[in-house]
């Protein structure tokens, strides 16, 4: 009899799990691993939008942060007399072409219109016939010299072209590759900066700087622009002691006329970016800047950037 108990409990032990039961367990695994991959994704996915969300403010801060030192910058040529400056536009009626080859004469035409720009660029235009510019965006054209002055033994650099500072004027120089003459005061040189900001139609933002009598190849700046919008603010009056932004000023899209472009003292700077994700649960919106509306699809990540560029120098108050 105990032979007979201890043999039914063995195999009573060795029988295992029913069929129902191995069905059961194997659906709750399936479950639960798909819930767990549920959750994998939509947090992988949740990280990504937020990775891609900082690379465009990262971006979005250096373009604004770039912008802000290249255009306060606009119209600075040195020290000399303002009025000598001024002079040089009186027979001038409208700004000097974006894309006009430079020589002496025109740049000491072109100095009075320190900033210009194109509004809203036709399908098709290209940048000094070269890189294509997406159309309804705006274009920017910044002159100026360097901050840096040359040395006693610095050459004038062949191909480029130099303002000289004198104390009640001014002269431009072409640069030969030589040390200027014992005559010139070197240190008061400066290299001509001359420089254009676009975005191209594969939404790069880029620029172009005039190099050796021409514009240089497209300079990428950063990727993921969508929009490049500017307004230009224009005071009737301004003094040398006013150097900051007010009520007073009136903001206007290009084009603008001569008398206009010479009273630009600001320049307001619309830059979108953004990214599209798949399955993204980004909301579809609409956006409102620059007297225009402007659609954000459902899925894409964007950033709208604006900023209002002073300009600093003297020679634009």
């Amino acid at each position: 009899m105990c032979r007979a108990m201890i043999s039914g409990h063995h195999q009573k032990c060795c029988q295992g799990y029913t069929l129902i039961e191995l069905m059961i367990a194997a659906a709750l695994s399936i479950f639960i691993v798909t819930i767990l991959n549920s959750t994998l994704v939509k947090t992988a996915k949740f990280m990504e939008e937020i990775k891609a969300a900082g690379n465009l403010l990262q971006t979005g801060q250096y373009l604004v942060s770039f912008l802000g030192n290249e255009v306060s910058m606009a119209g600075f040529y040195g020290e000399f007399d303002r009025s000598a400056l001024l002079g040089s536009a009186s027979s001038v009626s409208v700004p000097p072409e974006i894309c006009q080859t430079l020589n002496r004469p025109n740049i000491a035409q072109a100095m009075p219109y320190a900033i210009s720009g194109k509004n809203n660029v036709v399908k098709g235009y290209r940048i000094c016939g070269s890189d294509r510019v997406k159309p309804g965006t705006d274009v920017l054209l910044v002159r100026r010299v360097s901050a840096q002055k040359l040395t006693a033994k610095s050459k004038l650099k062949s191909g480029e072209f130099f303002v000289h500072n004198l104390a009640d004027n001014f002269d431009v120089l072409w640069g030969s590759g030589s040390t200027p003459s014992t005559e010139i005061n070197t240190v008061s040189i400066r290299q001509w900066q001359q420089t254009i900001y676009y975005l191209s139609a594969d939404n790069v933002f880029k620029r172009r700087r005039y190099l050796k009598g021409r514009y240089g190849s497209a300079e990428p700046l950063a990727e993921a622009v969508y929009d490049f919008q500017l307004e230009y603010g224009l005071r009737q009056t301004a003094t040398l002691e006013d150097c900051t932004l007010s009520s007073e000023l009136s903001f206007l899209a290009a084009p603008l006329s001569a008398v206009q472009w010479q009273q630009v003292v600001a320049v307001r700077v619309f830059l979108l970016l953004k990214v599209s994700w798949l399955d993204s649960e980004q909301p579809k919106t609409s956006l409102n800047y620059a007297g225009q509306q402007v659609e954000i699809a459902q899925g894409e990540t964007h950033k709208l950037f604006e900023i209002t560029i002073p300009i600093m120098n003297l020679f634009q108050r």
